[in-house]
């Protein structure tokens, strides 16, 4: 396959594409006299202790003293699943060609640790494979150059594949909940900074037991864990409001309602309840929280150890299948 060709799947058992209409409806906005600046929210529900969240479907975002509302959710329903992946095609179709620019977290040292992660996976579940879920611009497809044999980069944007300039021998268009692959053919899934921009993971952690090769490996990484979201959300509203990275995304084009939508998790995703769909699709899944690749300063004040949950902000889970 042309390393420039974004791929549709092929003819066969089952179509596993999703086809989104070219101009998906607008996810819907919350009716006036509902909603509260994430700001304000952050001030109103500090602190409130961290309580258990195992077992709760990550579908249903919490709600009360845990929820940040958005401007793409009312106060009685939640974006469904093809919403929030119809706002993710939009947004990432949109920005394909400057993602990194209005992104500005990615550095020579973050793709020099992926590349140490994904050689450590390569040489323990083998090196035939990856398969790079979410890959966006190619960060993790361009720092496994020569650790596998085959890189498949993949995506819902198409255009974002098409921009993102040489990173892995095939490209494929698809759906995380859908993979168009063989039963047992992939050595190593990454899904970097991925989990967060997904309604719902059951079908995720479904398809990457029915992919993997026995003895596989899916390693996940850098979303946020929604119970440090809930230690920390007075100092998280303060760097977002800093940061801007919605302004960032609005002035290239994207709308308040499809930004919000595709950050379904913007408050963390629960990661023992990911943990659970991953054991239950028959994978031996175990989870560390750490700091590192958010910034330079970050880097240099928590190191690359692993911490307590909800004492740092990155959720790292790896899942094998069973030989």
């Amino acid at each position: 396959m042309n390393a420039n060709h974004v791929a549709s799947p092929p003819r066969g058992r089952r179509e596993h594409l999703v086809h989104l209409p070219a101009e998906p409806p607008p996810v819907a906005s919350p009716p006036r006299g509902r909603r509260r600046s994430n700001w304000v929210t952050a001030i109103l529900h500090w602190p409130r202790a961290s309580t258990s969240t195992a077992g709760v479907d990550i579908r249903r975002r919490p709600r009360g003293a845990d929820a940040t509302p958005s401007s793409a959710r009312s106060a009685n329903q939640d974006p469904t699943p093809d919403a929030v992946k119809q706002a993710n095609r939009r947004l990432y179709d949109q920005v394909a060609g400057n993602y990194e620019d209005i992104d500005g977290r990615r550095d020579g040292e973050l793709s020099d640790w992926i590349r140490s992660r994904l050689a450590a996976l390569a040489a323990s579940h083998g090196s035939d494979v990856l398969l790079d879920l979410g890959s966006g611009s190619g960060v993790v497809a361009r720092a496994a150059e020569g650790l596998f044999r085959r890189r498949i980069a993949m995506d819902l944007s198409p255009r974002i594949l098409a921009s993102a300039g040489p990173m892995a021998e095939h490209r494929v268009a698809a759906d995380t909940d859908a993979l168009p692959l063989a039963d047992g053919s992939i050595n190593v899934i990454s899904c970097f900074a991925v989990l967060h921009h997904l309604a719902e993971t059951t079908m995720l952690a479904k398809e990457v037991a029915r992919v993997l090769a026995p003895g596989g490996a899916f390693w996940s990484d850098h979303d946020m864990d929604s119970a440090f979201h809930r230690r920390f959300r007075w100092p998280l509203a303060c760097y977002r409001r800093l940061r801007g990275s919605q302004r960032k995304y609005q002035e290239a084009g994207v709308d308040a309602d499809t930004y919000a939508a595709a950050e379904c998790h913007e408050d963390g995703v629960d990661g023992r309840a990911v943990l659970e769909q991953m054991r239950l699709a028959g994978l031996d899944a175990a989870a560390d929280f750490h700091w590192f690749g958010l910034t330079p300063l970050t880097n240099r004040l928590f190191g690359r150890g692993e911490r307590s949950r909800s004492w740092a902000p990155l959720l790292r889970i790896v899942a094998v299948k069973p030989s």
